[in-house]
């Protein structure tokens, strides 16, 4: 297990194998940004992206901005899709539109 609180502590558990759970998520969101040029880096980005999907949202607002930082990552950049699932991005984006709208149901 990893805690991470700050943008480096997300790197450092992700480089060493490790995906925090309930980080901030605009850290998350930072810690893959920085990773965008590095050439090699593809499972890291991987794990950042997990990071991202696993990052403790608060609000709706904060779904949203995840929804819109997620569907901005091509399908190329998401990791491979194990059958029987069609695309981890597409379940992973219709997943968090479906949080949206149960929260907004809700509250």
């Amino acid at each position: 297990m990893c805690i991470a609180n700050s943008t480096d502590e997300i790197l450092r558990c992700c480089i060493q194998g490790t995906i925090p759970v309930n980080a901030n998520l605009q850290q998350a969101i930072e810690a893959h940004e920085r990773t965008a040029l590095q050439k090699g880096a593809q499972q890291l980005r991987w794990f950042l992206l997990t990071a991202i999907i696993l990052a403790h949202v608060r609000t709706v607002e904060d779904d949203r901005a995840q929804l819109d930082y997620l569907a901005a990552v091509p399908e190329s950049e998401w990791p491979p899709t194990p059958a029987p699932f069609t695309s981890r991005r597409e379940d992973t984006l219709n997943m968090i539109r479906r949080s949206i709208a149960w929260r907004e149901i809700c509250a």
